[in-house]
This record gives structure tokens, C-alpha cells and sequence, in this order.
């Protein structure tokens, strides 16, 4: 058994998503090759090769890279995943547009967003809005795996790194079809996806300057990330990378403040893995109070000032 797990360094930056990633490599009971790929990452490379659970780190570094098209990359993985019968990669927006033109390029099929590995064949994932768990099992050699990383801890066991860094050139043909155009960075302090804090709102906020007042707001406030619902975005009241849910994001924060959001099972989906919910709606028949831990039948219009302000206030003293 050979396990491979790919990372999309970004700013020399580890997320968090990869060392749940590794969690989920440490339930095969194996250790792993990790192969990265970025621009100047090699502080990252660094970091990642004190870990006791990865055996050897190999990196993809080129300018080429610092604005990944997974187009442009996808033709050279194939390549190099021959020989591996795992290869791991979160969940997230790199890991689920690169898996499946892996898979199409060598002809085999993956599994998407498993939640727990039962036995080197056999994978858990969620299906049906994550209202069903199945045990799917994969005869595939080589067996690609995209990783829920909300279901995972994050790893932690390091140790003084004697593991040489290979270097791997960078030889992926370039598409004519597609060019990386240009990037706007979202004006947010906190990332969704790794927040240990998340402030939600749902479309009762009814304007996009009551949830910048309201939710964004709170959420600088406790340096929380800024959730919201698929209806809050089809709204227009924030954009879609705030979307938390079955068609957004998958995440695990401690807490979760939800705000004026009913609790549609396809949001519930998004936040099965939080530690604490904790809801604020004005109708005592949301079905959201049904699955927080804490619930406030309560305007949040009269709330969220109110938190703000003690808030605010027991920070001065």
C-alpha cells in the first residue's frame, strides 16, 4: 500500500484542510508521500516534512503555478500517480476540479468527500444531502480519494524533519483553451473554511447593507468567518463563496452563530460537524431550533447590536 496525498500551496500557507487531510491517511494505518504544488512554497515544504506521518515530500514549484489551472496541471498528475494505490485530496474547491480530470485522464473512477476510511477498500461518505451514510468499497488500483475534511482532526504530531525535499519539474502541457484572466481577493479577514467562528445569515436580512451592518459586522468583531444561506446569496445579499451548506461549503467551526436562517436541510449539511450551534431566529417554528445546541426566539435586528455593543465594551475595560 502507497498513499499519496496533493496540496495546492497558496502564499506558502499550510491550511488546515490538509492536515485533516492527513487524519484521514492516518486511519489507513500508513504513512504517506505528499506532493505540493505552488510558487515559492518551500517554507511549506518545510513545515510539512516535520510530520511524522509523511515519508517523503516532493514539490511542483513554478511560476506557472502561483495561479493554478487545474487544466494545466491535471495531465502531469496522472503521470505521476501511477504506482499509488491511494491518492488522497481535500474537499475543497483544488481537490474536487482536479480529482475527477485525474480520474478521466487514466481511465478509473473516485470517491468523493469520504468521512472515514474503514479499511484500505471500504470508505464511508454522505449521500442524499447527508441524510444517508454509506460504505462504499473500490477494486480500483489505484483508488482516488477526495477527503471531507470537516469529519477529520486536524493532525498533530511532529517531529525535527530528516526528509530530503524532491523537486519535481514542472512539464504539464498548457491549454489554449483556458488562461487564468485575473483573481479579486474577497474582502474578508477570516477564511469560511477554517474558521474556528462562524457568523451565518439567511435571507431575512433582506438587504446586502443590513448584512454587512449586521453579520460581517459581528463577525470582525469575533474574528469569526462570514457564513450565509444558498437563499441569502440567490438574494444577492452576499456572494456565493459565503455559501455554507449542500452546495456550498462543508465546514466544522466550534461555534456556529446562526442568524434569521430556517434551517433547510441542505444547509443543516454544511454544519453537521460543528461543535455548538447556536441560533437566532424570530419564528419559534424554524426548523433550525431543532438542531442547535442553543436556540433565541428573538429579532435579530435587536440581537446582533446588543452583542456588538457588550462585546465592544467588556473588550475596552
Amino acid at each position: 500500500m502507497k498513499t499519496l496525498v496533493i496540496a495546492n500551496i497558496i502564499n506558502d500557507k499550510v491550511t488546515s484542510s490538509f492536515y485533516s487531510t492527513l487524519s484521514a491517511v492516518e486511519q489507513l494505518e500508513t504513512k504517506c508521500e505528499v506532493l505540493l504544488i505552488g510558487y515559492k512554497i518551500n517554507r511549506a515544504a518545510e513545515q510539512i516534512a516535520s510530520c511524522i506521518i509523511v515519508s517523503k515530500v516532493m514539490v511542483i514549484d513554478d511560476i506557472m503555478l502561483e495561479n493554478i489551472l487545474v487544466e494545466n496541471i491535471s495531465q502531469q498528475l496522472a503521470s505521476l500517480i501511477k504506482g499509488y494505490t491511494h491518492v488522497m485530496v481535500a474537499a475543497d474547491n483544488f481537490g474536487k476540479s482536479l480529482l475527477p480530470r485525474v480520474a478521466g485522464i487514466i481511465g478509473t473512477s473516485q470517491v468523493s468527500e469520504i468521512t472515514k476510511v474503514v479499511s484500505p477498500n471500504v470508505f464511508q461518505r454522505y449521500m442524499y444531502a447527508s441524510n444517508v451514510l454509506v460504505e462504499v468499497e473500490s477494486f480500483e488500483d489505484i483508488k482516488l480519494l477526495t477527503v471531507r475534511t470537516s469529519n477529520f482532526e486536524k493532525y498533530a504530531n511532529y517531529k525535527a524533519s530528516e526528509i530530503t525535499i524532491e523537486k519535481i519539474k514542472y512539464s504539464n502541457p498548457i491549454s489554449s483553451q483556458i488562461k487564468f484572466l485575473n483573481k479579486k481577493i474577497m474582502d474578508k479577514s477570516v477564511d469560511l473554511s477554517n474558521a474556528e467562528i462562524v457568523v451565518s445569515g439567511g435571507r431575512s436580512l433582506v438587504s446586502k447593507q443590513n448584512f454587512n451592518d449586521y453579520i460581517v459586522k459581528l463577525a470582525s468583531i469575533l474574528h469569526a468567518g462570514v457564513g450565509a444561506t444558498r437563499a441569502a446569496v440567490e438574494s444577492g445579499l452576499v456572494s456565493n463563496d459565503y455559501q455554507v451548506g449542500q452546495t456550498g461549503k462543508i465546514i466544522a467551526p466550534l461555534i456556529y452563530l446562526a442568524f434569521g436562517l430556517s434551517g433547510a436541510v441542505q444547509h443543516i449539511a454544511g454544519i453537521k460537524n460543528a461543535k455548538m450551534v447556536v441560533a437566532v431566529n424570530i419564528d419559534n417554528t424554524a426548523p433550525i431550533f431543532e438542531y442547535a445546541d442553543y436556540g433565541l426566539v428573538a429579532d435579530l435586528f435587536k440581537v446582533i447590536p446588543e452583542l456588538i455593543s457588550k462585546i465592544s465594551s467588556s473588550g475596552s475595560q
